[in-house]
């Protein structure tokens, strides 16, 4: 009996030495596949299984989250800060959005701390632009029970969005404003004119994130510029209702996206996403990194028009790789934020 024990043992003592390899190769090809562009990732998933290219986009992304916030992976998208650049008036990086195709007419609304382009057609705004700061405290003041429609552009009602099943999706984010711009910026933040249609699953997930590394992380080292909006949906789609079916002429986006710039170390340094309105709650937002350039032939807006048209090429053609690092004691502070989002359950 004693000679047919052997190899088994034997082979038992390899299998447990290997399993370890064969986990480590998988992560490290894992990690390899999230940082390659988004088409080739596109083309690869439909020629894989479904479910071997969901667990190669799982542990890729969960992996990267860290290697990326660490910058031991990823690549941003950046280019030398032009010599005769001047940052525009706060909050614009630049000149503001340039509308080439966008919905007409776009009514500029400047708030404390924030602008909005709204648009009265879809009844939500189209963009919203805002620039944060490093501040000694991040303390905020109560958040306001309720929203109010805007005077200046009669926009919707608190009661429009209850029982639709969407979120008040805040453009210009509450806590980023209020813990710069104080209390009259936070009101404004709460007005119907600075809000969104988001399903629950991305607001409070993948767009809670953004935001906490943008008001937590990224502002509190250098100043960002941020812009963030809107994708419309396809024509003939259905528009919000409220409860009880009533409808309330708002347009429901496909997606939004976001735009971070910064001036870090002497680059201009952008970094863009497109989110759907789909993302599931638990998504890393790191899965939609996109180019500037789509953004724009989504939305019909032009993006740095005050730049040379090279360097315009420069920062729009090109997706980044990762989101920007946080080091690790702030790589820490996303792995907690993430676990609140993960514990979070939706209401049924």
């Amino acid at each position: 009996m004693s000679p047919k024990r052997k190899p088994r043992r034997r082979m038992g003592r390899r299998a447990r030495l290997l399993a370890p390899l064969l986990l480590l190769l998988f992560g490290a090809g894992s990690n390899w596949y999230v940082h390659q562009p988004a088409a080739w990732q596109d083309a690869m998933a439909r020629r894989l299984p479904a479910f071997v290219a969901a667990a190669i986009e799982g542990t890729g992304n969960n992996i990267a989250e860290y290697t990326d916030n660490l910058g031991l992976t990823g690549r941003d998208v950046s280019i030398p800060v032009p010599e005769n650049f001047k940052p525009g008036a706060p909050p614009f990086f630049g000149a503001p959005p340039v509308a080439v195709a966008a919905p007409e007419p776009l009514v500029p609304l400047r708030k404390t701390g924030f602008s909005i382009a709204y648009a009265p057609a879809l009844r939500h705004p189209y963009w919203v632009a805002y620039r944060l700061h490093p501040v000694d405290s991040l303390e905020t003041p109560p958040r306001p029970a309720r929203f109010n429609a805007d005077p200046a552009v009669k926009s919707p009602r608190h009661d429009d969005y209850t029982g639709s099943g969407y979120d008040r999706g805040h453009m210009a984010p509450n806590f980023a404003i209020a813990s710069r711009f104080g209390r009259e910026a936070q009101i404004e933040t709460f007005l119907t004119s600075n809000i969104s249609p988001q399903r629950p699953e991305l607001n409070r997930g993948p767009w809670r994130d953004i935001e906490h590394r943008v008001a937590k992380i990224y502002a509190q080292r250098h100043p960002v510029w941020v812009v963030i909006g809107a994708i419309p949906p396809a024509p003939g789609a259905p528009l919000l209702e409220n409860k009880g079916g009533k409808p309330t002429g708002i347009s429901i986006p496909s997606a939004f996206y976001h735009i971070l710039v910064s001036d870090h170390g002497g680059r201009l340094r952008v970094c863009a996403m497109i989110v759907p309105q789909d993302a599931p709650i638990k998504a890393h937002p790191r899965r939609y990194l996109a180019s500037v350039r789509e953004i724009e032939k989504l939305t019909g807006l032009d993006f740095f028009s005050d730049l040379p048209a090279e360097q315009q090429d420069l920062l729009e053609l090109p997706a980044a790789t990762r989101l920007w690092p946080a080091g690790l004691d702030d790589t820490w502070s996303i792995f907690k934020a993430r676990v609140e989002t993960r514990a979070y359950r939706m209401p049924r």
